[in-house]
């Protein structure tokens, strides 16, 4: 008696014989078989898929997407628990890193202070919280309200980190063959 293994995602079927000594090909189904023989398939039968017709299925690309989901969990997360901090794109105050794991701890929310560093991290690598630093006038703590003034060494440092981005943003356009900007 045969063996048959289903692979959901990529809907196809395995069937592994009792003697995998003796396989046969197999027969023509209608479905996608795939079989321990080690013949190439005649011309026709098996679909194959390059990455040039099917773009995104890539392993680069799914870990793209992942690691994207997760920053904006971690975005979100922060949203969730302080909106009036991050419901709008400001400078943050200096330590406000401390604060909100204080105020977490307090309020006896299930999060861990690597969660709360890593969503900040996220928070202010984000190209609209360096142009608020170069454009704000103060920073806020966690309540929403203005506590501190932006120092002119930490616009300047923004205003270097937008001008690197730039830069690099611009040599990965022209490095892109087929485009015109």
């Amino acid at each position: 008696m045969s063996e048959c293994i289903i692979l959901h995602r990529k809907r196809r079927v395995a069937v592994i014989p009792e003697n995998p000594v003796n396989l046969l090909p197999a027969r023509e189904t209608g479905h996608r078989v795939l079989s321990l023989h080690r013949e190439t398939p005649p011309p026709g039968r098996v679909a194959t898929e390059t990455p040039a017709e099917h773009p995104g299925r890539g392993r680069k690309e799914k870990e793209r997407r992942a690691k994207a989901r997760r920053r904006a969990a971690r975005l979100q997360l922060l949203h969730d628990h302080w909106p009036a901090l991050f419901a709008v794109t400001r400078p943050l105050k200096v330590g406000i890193k401390d604060d909100l794991i204080q105020d977490a701890q307090v309020r006896q929310l299930e999060l861990k202070p690597n969660d709360i560093g890593l969503g900040l991290r996220e928070w202010v690598r984000r190209r609209a919280y360096l142009m608020a630093l170069v454009e704000g006038e103060g920073r806020y703590d966690m309540c929403g309200e203005c506590v501190a003034l932006l120092s002119k060494e930490h616009r300047q440092v923004a205003r270097e980190i937008l001008d690197r981005l730039d830069r690099a943003r611009e040599a990965q356009r022209k490095s892109k063959p087929g485009q015109e900007n």
